[in-house]
């Protein structure tokens, strides 16, 4: 695939950008692409070296915040627009924004959700860690300054919450791995929503 043709398919797989961001990434791999032939590459060569035109046109439009994909998709509509489309947008809106509200609400509250269960998860860790040692140090304080038979059983429950806290750390820390991950999948399914595949017409 010579030059002229990669830089072609790049750029009908960024449909779902702004035209500015279009040219941007187009400039960026016609420099790369001249900087290979410079080396002693053929056209050919170069692109191979670089990738394939649909995974790095994926990879831009999964790099670029969805407000902008939004913004791009928005703009190309109101070109488009027809007057009746804007009419039924006027008489519908009774309709869809309490729907937009509610979508955006989900959204939010499914970010929330996540959010809050790895930082109580982390909580949890450290609580125990750090609340068995103190009970553990209080209670080893009290076994030389008070009799009590009850101290020794003290001692062993802080220990117990020191060693859960520590055994808990690796399966929390996967657990937050695979939160994240998931939240990141999620955010690439919402852009998605906004990305033109390719073939789509606008």
């Amino acid at each position: 695939m010579n030059k002229t043709e990669f830089l072609d398919e790049v750029r009908s797989r960024l449909k779902g950008l702004a035209p500015e961001d279009i040219e941007k990434a187009i400039t960026y791999y016609d420099e790369a692409i001249l900087d290979r032939v410079e080396d002693g590459m053929t056209e050919d060569e170069a692109t191979a070296d670089i990738g394939r035109p649909e995974d790095i046109a994926n990879e831009i439009l999964y790099d670029t915040p969805i407000t902008k994909l939004v913004k791009a998709k928005v703009d190309k509509k109101k070109q488009n627009i027809e007057t009746w489309e804007i009419v039924m947008i006027v008489l519908l809106a009774p309709i869809w924004i309490p729907v937009l509200i509610v979508l955006l609400s989900v959204i939010l509250s499914v970010y929330i959700v996540l959010w809050s269960v790895i930082i109580s998860l982390i909580a949890t860790i450290i609580a125990l860690v750090f609340g068995g040692i103190v009970i553990a140090l209080a209670a080893l304080t009290g076994l030389f300054t008070v009799s009590s038979t009850n101290t020794l059983g003290v001692v062993g429950l802080g220990i117990l919450c020191l060693g859960v806290g520590l055994a808990l750390i690796i399966p929390v820390k996967w657990a937050c791995i695979g939160l994240v991950k998931a939240m990141k999948a999620f955010a690439r399914w919402l852009k998605g929503l906004f990305i033109n595949k390719k073939g789509d017409k606008e």
